[in-house]
């Protein structure tokens, strides 16, 4: 019984433990509740002043709003925001503090920031600032900044908050809607129409080509008007219920014609449109004026050109028509219907290969093939036509592809009549084959004419000379011989006589050289005429060396031609010169140039112009025999000679008030340019 007292006492006595140590285990359980409800209480609390943070920071944000606080003691800036992102900058990007801020700020806005800054901490007054921020990467940041000073009890400042607002963005709408009102403006203003703006009828808005549209200089002259001042009478009800309309529906109304009375009185037609719009809060109507003067003009002048064209179209001489790509006519004129034979509305569709003949086909073939490709037409050639009785017409053809947006689209054709010119063209070939054979004949001929009329000129000579020489010498005999018997006026008979024997000799002698003349062959070389004019003058004054003349020779005075001819006209025009001034006081006598010709120019005897067609003919003589000596074949002889050299003469004169001589070489203008 003892142990089982025992054994009780000891299950009690750890029972006793066991309690103790639930009890224990209790406490401690409650305290550690205690604490755990504690930290989640501190926790939630913290979860919900960060929410409210990230609320705020997320409002602000999307606000573009940073709330700052300057602690002026400190010198530190603090800030709920995202002002650093905004900046481009890393978190703690920069320092915060006042001078870290003030370097981030736009270089031109700096010192006005500082300014406005210094000036509210001096009167503790609250300031609102717009400048720019400088982000790294060279952007700029546009903020509104708006802050108050704080002071303490003795009226220092110790602190500064503020909001600073982002206005980047509404800065870069403003300036895209400034840009687009610049632009609407610019084109309005350089419109070429006019526009113009009313409310109620009233024109308060106009521009340049408005203004100048009805007649004035100066918008002012028409600002504040009525629309109706400048329609045309006709035209004002037709207005006034276009106006209406728009009122009431709020639609735009198309482009109508009608009439606009300028300032000046005059009347202008005009094409008009009108949109409601709005302006400054109210409904106005803006309107939209286009000149039809222009339009009208070139209406009217299209419309001119088509009837000259249509006239020439239908009055031409030469055939005008116009085939498609297939070669169908689509439109031919009279002309060309009275040479062909047929009627207009008889070629109209056919085809133009059946007016052509079978030869010239093929090419007609090509020509539109060539159309149809777009390829360029050949622009003029000759083609054999057959009119509708089977005639051949010979066309002289010009043709040109019309295009339309860039795409053949139908040829047009001008042909002429040549049929007359080929005849005559076959006729020409035909003379030209035997040309040569007409030229070696003629040539011939010439040469058998030169032949003879040298034959005749050596004849002359021998058989003139030796009755001449009898006459001469029996005269000098019976003057010799007879002289006793013979009385003053016998032996004047016989001086008389043997003078006209000698004269006689003489124009044989003419005769002869101009002959020679007409007959030398020509040795063309490069000539010195002013070489050539100082020798002859240098003989001349050897055989008269008591004449005192003046002679002024030009220099460079060249052609081409025989010099030996050459130097015979100059012997015979300026001996002529020499001869003719010699009554003269003070003789004066030039060579040179005048133009494209020579000139001997000199102060002598002259002559009447009425007769000089004859001063060129063989043994002409405008003077009498007994004032100047002469033959009268010098100057057919330089004709003849000029004439050779493929030139001209002629002469200008006067009586007593001398003469000039102007001749040409037909060569002298590839000399000059040599």
């Amino acid at each position: 019984m003892g142990w089982w007292i025992d054994e009780l006492g000891a299950w009690l006595a750890t029972l006793r433990h066991a309690y103790a140590a639930c009890l224990l285990v209790g406490v401690l359980l409650g305290i550690a509740l205690t604490l755990l409800a504690v930290e989640l209480r501190r926790r939630a609390r913290q979860l919900r002043r960060a929410g409210q943070r990230e609320r705020v920071r997320l409002a602000n944000r999307a606000g573009g709003v940073t709330i700052w606080d300057w602690d002026l003691r400190t010198d530190q800036v603090t800030w709920v925001g995202e002002l650093e992102q905004d900046l481009g900058l890393p978190r703690n990007g920069f320092g915060r503090t006042y001078d870290a801020f003030l370097a981030l700020v736009h270089a031109d806005d700096r010192g006005r920031v500082a300014r406005t800054i210094r000036d509210a901490m001096a009167t503790a007054a609250s300031f609102t600032l717009e400048f720019r921020f400088m982000r790294p990467d060279g952007s700029v940041r546009w903020s509104s900044a708006r802050g108050r000073v704080w002071c303490d009890a003795a009226g220092r400042p110790t602190r500064v908050l503020g909001v600073d607002i982002d206005l980047t963005q509404q800065k870069l709408y403003e300036e895209q809607l400034r840009q687009a009102e610049a632009r609407y403006r610019q084109l309005v203003e350089l419109s070429p129409d006019g526009i113009a703006v009313h409310r109620d009828l009233r024109i308060e808005f106009i521009n340049p080509a408005g203004v100048a549209l009805l007649g004035a200089t100066d918008a002012a002259q028409v600002i504040g008007r009525s629309i109706l001042d400048f329609a045309h009478p006709d035209d004002r009800a037709r207005v006034v219920e276009r106006v209406g309309s728009m009122r009431a529906r709020h639609h735009p109304v198309p482009f109508v014609e009608q009439r606009f009375v300028r300032l000046d009185g005059a009347v202008v037609e005009v094409e008009v449109a009108a949109t409601p719009v709005g302006l400054d809060g109210s409904d106005a109507i803006q309107v939209v004026a286009r000149d039809l003067t222009a339009r009208k003009r070139a209406d009217a002048s299209l419309r001119a050109s088509q009837e000259r064209y249509r006239t020439l179209f239908e009055s031409a001489h030469d055939i005008i028509y116009f085939h498609d790509l297939a070669g169908r006519f689509l439109a031919i004129n009279p002309a060309g219907a009275r040479l062909s034979g047929y009627a207009s509305d008889e070629l109209v569709g056919r085809h133009v290969g059946q007016v052509v003949a079978p030869r010239d086909r093929p090419r007609i073939d090509e020509l539109l093939r060539r159309a149809q490709q777009g390829e360029r037409l050949p622009t003029r050639f000759e083609i054999e036509a057959v009119s509708k009785d089977g005639t051949p017409i010979q066309l002289d053809l010009s043709v040109r592809l019309l295009l339309q947006d860039g795409r053949p689209l139908a040829v047009q054709g001008i042909a002429r009549d040549v049929t007359e010119r080929a005849r005559a063209a076959a006729e020409i070939r035909r003379l030209n084959d035997t040309l040569e054979q007409r030229v070696q004949e003629r040539t011939m001929q010439l040469e058998a004419s030169n032949a003879e009329l040298e034959a005749f000129a050596y004849s002359v000579s021998h058989d003139l000379r030796a009755p001449l020489r009898a006459i001469d010498g029996f005269s000098q005999a019976l003057e010799e011989d007879c002289a006793e018997q013979l009385d003053a006026e016998g032996r004047r008979y016989i001086e008389r006589v043997r003078a006209a024997t000698r004269r006689m000799g003489e124009l044989i002698d003419g005769l002869l050289g101009l002959a020679r003349v007409s007959a030398a062959e020509l040795a063309a070389q490069h000539v010195d005429l002013t070489a050539l004019a100082h020798a002859v003058v240098d003989e001349l004054r050897q055989r008269d060396p008591q004449r005192a003349a003046t002679v002024r020779i030009a220099n460079a005075l060249v052609t081409h031609g025989d010099p030996g001819l050459l130097r015979i006209v100059l012997e015979n025009l300026l001996g002529n010169a020499w001869k003719y001034t010699g009554r003269r006081a003070e003789a004066h006598i030039e060579v040179a140039r005048a133009a494209d010709a020579f000139v001997v120019r000199d102060n002598g005897a002259g002559f009447d112009m009425s007769h000089a067609e004859r001063i060129f003919r063989p043994f002409a003589r405008l003077h009498l025999p007994g004032e100047f000596e002469g033959l009268g074949v010098g100057l057919a002889t330089v004709q003849r000679i000029v004439h050779r050299h493929g030139g001209r003469i002629w002469a200008e004169a006067a009586v007593d008030q001398g003469a000039a001589f102007f001749f040409t070489v037909g060569r002298l203008e590839s000399v000059r340019s040599a």
